[in-house]
């Protein structure tokens, strides 16, 4: 993946971490029921948004919310975007 690239689907594993300090576990999206999840690596720092822009928190982002991935220029997640929430 390339700066700017995005993904969409729908997540079907992700934990945020429990603490600041420990890091979250990578973000695993499907992009249509008849395709394969596939496990993306999170920068060191993800910003979290709703559709809006607006932040909010990772614990948020559950099996089946939908999102839209944005990638740094090292292919890692760098922005994930709630696009709908189960």
């Amino acid at each position: 993946m390339t700066t700017g690239a995005v993904k969409i689907g729908t997540v079907t594993a992700f934990n945020a971490g429990v603490k600041p300090i420990e890091a979250p576990s990578p973000i695993v999206v499907q992009s249509s029921p008849d395709t394969k999840p596939v496990s993306y690596m999170l920068a060191k720092k993800v910003r979290y948004v709703d559709k809006d822009g607006r932040a909010i928190d990772p614990h948020l982002i559950r099996p089946g919310t939908r999102v839209s991935l944005g990638f740094d220029r090292k292919g890692r997640v760098a922005r994930v975007t709630v696009v709908e929430r189960e």
